[in-house]
């Protein structure tokens, strides 16, 4: 079974994305599934989520595994991104600006599905025709490359990106309210409560 992450940008109040919420949320499906024990594995955010489900449902983790994420331990302090990206994490820095305040993915992309498909297809390895780095960690996007360069196909999709759907929130291709982590790209009403999809 595969959890998707809680969906982005529908909620004001950020305890509803944390890692307690996912937590919750995957010890509820383990209970609606009656698995009284699971093999939890995740990566990126995902790998960090499950070391907190180990940490809060012992008793549901029969072993759990992540990849490309290291453990950290909680921590009684909040330590915002941007102290993050500028100190021990500078890979950070690309969260700065894909959840920046003002928007700016938000201003640059807008409405246009050509830009929309730009984005997906640099940021899923299409080569862009200056030869120039679409983005970098550190840095995020590089703007002027995806407004100017042409951005070649990718291994993951190739013409199928000009027909996602881009702007339903309960679409099953695309959900843009996910590419930055807590922005909001759709200006559909958010479904009254968070929830979680499941794919088998």
């Amino acid at each position: 079974m595969s959890a998707h992450k809680i969906s982005q940008g529908f909620s004001p109040n950020l305890h509803d994305y944390g890692f307690r919420a996912h937590a919750d949320a995957i010890a509820a499906i383990a209970r609606h599934t009656n698995s009284p024990q699971i093999i939890l594995g995740g990566h990126d955010w995902g790998g960090a989520t499950v070391y907190r489900v180990a940490q809060w449902y012992p008793e549901l983790i029969a072993a759990v595994f992540s990849v490309a994420t290291p453990y950290s331990s909680t921590s009684k302090t909040f330590t915002s991104t941007e102290a993050l990206a500028k100190g021990k994490l500078p890979n950070f820095g690309y969260q700065l600006q894909l959840g920046s305040e003002d928007g700016v993915m938000e201003k640059v992309i807008g409405d246009d599905r050509e830009l929309v498909a730009k984005f997906l297809r640099g940021m899923y390895g299409g080569r862009t025709s200056s030869r120039r780095k679409f983005m970098s960690p550190e840095n995020g996007i590089n703007l002027d490359v995806m407004k100017n360069d042409e951005i070649g196909k990718t291994p993951f999709f190739d013409d199928e990106v000009s027909s996602l759907d881009f702007t339903s929130p309960v679409s099953s291709t695309c959900h843009l309210t996910d590419i930055p982590h807590h922005r909001k790209w759709t200006s559909t009403q958010p479904p009254s409560t968070p929830t979680i999809s499941l794919a088998q």
